[in-house]
């Protein structure tokens, strides 16, 4: 209902002395009750305003006080270098933080001159991706967690590529197969490799490299060479590179050249008891020999399968001359045949054996010519031309 409707105006209007109907007042008297109600009902409304606006503040006055606690809280907390809670955005401090919890960072942690500390206690506390990488403590242990590979990058940019030194180099990585180095390894101590066989260097993938069998420390080539140098400097062609020289080349036919001589310590001070072996004992030792002309068993030695050789059966040396003969452990064939204690042959002492029959001979061939003498002279006296 309007507050003032066309019949009060219509009442306004008239002038004194105007008749006014009986109905018309009526209609005006209810008009006036129904806008003394439309007021009592906007003063109602107002006052249910008001109290609903003043709860509302009241509401809002609490909350502003609580977050001003925190406020103050945080603060405080901060100003010890404490804090527990989630960072949305950049956490910068610039005294120590230590972490009692798990703190999550959205992007990043600054800290201005300060130092980041987890306390006195074992975990993992830096999660890079999961737990499955990250940073941790144990028994007086640092470690470093990976579920692949570690990387060490000089310069560039990060790149998602695994191992990927994004643009710039990278100097060091680690994984199952060993460490890769881009340049040298220098140490200034030992470089140790534990109680465990294995090839443990490879130079070149795993062609190329040294390592440890039961009993034997060994060298591996791809091509069957190896070569020693002295001075000079690297050069991917085969040769000792400019400035140096060759010492010893051991070919894939298993010879072995050195370019001086072949020597070995016989300083009569660092022997006991030398006693003369009589030239006729090697000559007899070296008659009870036999040299042979044979081939090596291809799954053993492929690279000179089919040349012949000539040389001695171990076997039979040992017989013959015992301290020639040496173990030299088994022998994996190509086939996967193994033979059990081979035996090597030691040709410089057959080489020593060989003086003393040339001694021997030259001892028999002077008696010889002595005889010779004597009878010719005989011949002579008894007239004989």
């Amino acid at each position: 209902m309007p507050f003032v409707s066309t019949l009060t105006a219509d009442i306004a209007q008239k002038k004194p002395g105007d008749p006014i109907r009986s109905a018309d007042w009526n209609q005006l008297g209810a008009e006036v009750l129904g806008v003394g109600q439309e007021v009592s009902s906007l003063q109602q409304g107002v006052a249910d305003l008001n109290n609903l606006m003043g709860v509302q503040v009241s509401g809002l006055r609490q909350e502003v006080t609580a977050l001003l606690r925190r406020v103050d809280s945080t603060t405080a907390e901060l100003a010890k270098g404490r804090f527990t809670g989630a960072v949305q955005g950049d956490l910068r401090v610039s005294g120590a933080l230590a972490v009692d919890g798990a703190t999550t960072l959205r992007n990043g942690l600054e800290l201005a001159g300060g130092a980041l500390s987890f306390g006195n206690r074992t975990g993992q506390f830096i999660n890079a991706w999961g737990t499955n990488f990250g940073l941790g403590i144990q028994g007086a242990t640092l470690y470093c967690r990976s579920e692949s590979v570690f990387a060490w990058h000089k310069g560039g940019a990060h790149s998602d590529g695994l191992a990927d030194p994004g643009g710039g180099v990278a100097l060091m990585t680690l994984n199952q197969d060993g460490l890769g180095l881009a340049g040298g390894l220098s140490t200034g101590g030992a470089l140790s490799f534990g109680a465990r066989l294995g090839q443990h260097i490879n130079l070149y993938e795993r062609s190329y490299g040294i390592g440890i069998q039961p009993g034997r420390l060994y060298s591996r080539s791809a091509s069957g060479i190896f070569a020693w140098y002295r001075g000079g400097t690297h050069t991917d062609e085969a040769g000792p590179g400019p400035g140096g020289a060759q010492t010893m080349y051991l070919a894939e036919n298993g010879w072995l050249y050195i370019s001086g001589q072949l020597s070995q310590t016989s300083d009569e001070r660092v022997k006991l008891n030398p006693t003369p072996v009589a030239p006729s004992d090697s000559l007899q030792r070296l008659m009870g020999l036999t040299v042979y002309e044979y081939e090596y068993r291809p799954e053993f030695q492929p690279a000179v399968a089919g040349q012949r050789q000539h040389g001695f059966l171990a076997q039979e040396v040992q017989k013959v001359i015992p301290e020639a003969v040496t173990l030299t452990g088994d022998v994996k064939l190509d086939n996967g045949e193994v033979i059990h204690g081979t035996r090597g042959v030691a040709y410089n002492s057959i080489f020593t054996e060989a003086v003393g029959a040339i001694q021997a001979l030259h001892q028999r061939l002077q008696a010889q010519e002595a005889r010779i003498q004597q009878l010719v002279a005989q011949l002579a006296a008894a007239g004989v031309a």
